[in-house]
């Protein structure tokens, strides 16, 4: 993208508009002058560069010619970096490809836009977030991050670290995530601006939950409670409730799990099919764990009819949540079958957690039926996605599984091959300590 000078700015519109100099001259600026302005010799004054451009869009009027919507009355006085500035932002606003937000990334370097390339990294980074692309999206606002820090720019920063927290989530490295969302919470008091603040509220106690930190969680959790109006914030509150379930039904306290379910149901008039789905699923869960197995599958059906519609990059959690019903009841075929559908829908829409909760599912089937190589290579595949996550905890998990199952194989040297794998991934670890 080519942005012109003052004097190649004056001298395409004259043109255009077929004047001459003569004619643009005006009292104090001479033709002579604008000759010289042409040429790169002289260059207007703001003042008197608003005051040509005003005469040269009334004759555009008067000549009834269309002008460019760009050409507002400061065009001539604009420098070519303002220009470039204008264009990336108006440019921003309209761009929805990765390759549009490349080339305008490629234009605030040139001209040393920093503050725009803050917003085409965090634009680029939302847009990945969006699609699931967690690792890619966190190495977007890590970028702007960086510029922020290096020219001391306070705006985007509680947004982007409360980002940065997500993708830490969805990758499932449960500290970083916090130490993230922290960083936000903590901008929000110093900066006093809480826009932010009960999303990265909610995303805090979700982590800690995930993590099985259900105290923790219940903190933050009553803490968004007691901020949010419902009147505004309704979706919000009946996401936090979720967890607030979750939190209990990991204490083992599920007629209060089950009761908030029931309430968010039946009392809060939810026309979200999204949330209905989370609901019904989640629902489902806690009746299991109550040993209501009829009761349970009819409301894991009910989210799978939900999801398979409305909110399919979910419905894998369902499929794979649902399973637990089939492994209980031995029914482990159908078990397996359900599993395997929902790990196919993990892949395609790169649902990592439940990717991972998947193979523990199917892990535990092939060990109660002694199915060794069923069971190596679930363990190859947790190692795997570990290693895509940079998840050094489950690569441990799953290296150390296939060397205990080899062990009671006797397969000496595969024994050797692991180990040393796992000596490596150890040594990793032990050096960002």
């Amino acid at each position: 993208m080519k942005f012109l000078t003052q004097g190649e700015k004056l001298k395409n519109l004259r043109t255009k508009l077929n004047l001459t100099q003569k004619d643009l001259a005006i009292e104090g600026v001479t033709r002579e002058f604008i000759s010289m302005v042409e040429k790169e010799k002289r260059n207007f004054s703001k003042e008197t560069a608003v005051c040509f451009m005003q005469n040269i869009i009334k004759y555009a009027k008067l000549k009834s010619m269309d002008i460019d919507l760009s050409f507002d009355k400061e065009y001539l006085s604009r420098t070519i970096k303002e220009d470039a500035e204008k264009y990336c932002k108006l440019s921003l606003e309209k761009c929805s490809t990765t390759e549009e937000l490349l080339e305008l990334l490629n234009i605030c370097k040139e001209y040393e836009l920093y503050s725009v390339m803050i917003m085409v990294y965090k634009k680029n980074g939302d847009k990945l977030l969006n699609e699931n692309k967690s690792f890619e999206a966190f190495i977007n606002y890590d970028k702007a991050m960086e510029i922020i820090d290096q020219n001391n720019i306070t705006e985007y920063k509680i947004a982007i670290f409360n980002n940065m927290g997500i993708c830490k989530l969805r990758l499932l490295q449960y500290d970083e995530s916090i130490y993230y969302f922290n960083k936000s919470m903590n901008l929000c008091h110093s900066m006093n601006e809480y826009k932010v603040y009960n999303k990265t509220l909610y995303n805090i106690s979700l982590a800690y939950s995930t993590m099985g930190s259900a105290t923790k969680s219940l903190k933050y959790i009553k803490e968004a409670k007691d901020r949010i109006n419902i009147k505004y914030e309704k979706k919000m509150l009946v996401k936090i409730s979720i967890t607030e379930a979750i939190c209990y039904q990991s204490l083992k306290e599920y007629d209060k799990c089950i009761k908030i379910y029931k309430n968010l149901k039946d009392n809060l008039n939810i026309e979200d099919n999204i949330l209905l789905g989370n609901i019904y699923n989640n629902l489902g869960i806690a009746l299991f764990k109550s040993k209501m197995y009829e009761e349970s599958k009819i409301y894991f059906n009910k989210s799978q009819q939900l999801r398979a519609i409305y909110d399919k990059n979910h419905l894998a959690r369902t499929l794979i949540d649902k399973s637990i019903v089939y492994i209980d009841l031995k029914e482990y075929s159908e078990g397996i079958n359900t599993i395997n559908e929902g790990l196919n829908l993990c892949n395609e829409y790169n649902d990592y957690e439940y990717l991972n909760k998947g193979y523990k599912c199917l892990e535990n089937i092939y060990k109660m039926q002694d199915d060794h190589d069923n069971l190596r290579s679930i363990y190859k595949d947790i190692v795997r996605v570990a290693k895509i996550n940079n998840n050094k905890k489950e690569e441990v998990y799953g290296l150390s599984s296939l060397i205990n199952l080899e062990v009671g194989l006797k397969s000496y040297e595969l024994i050797h091959n692991y180990t040393k794998e796992l000596t490596q991934c150890i040594d990793l670890i032990s050096n960002t300590l």
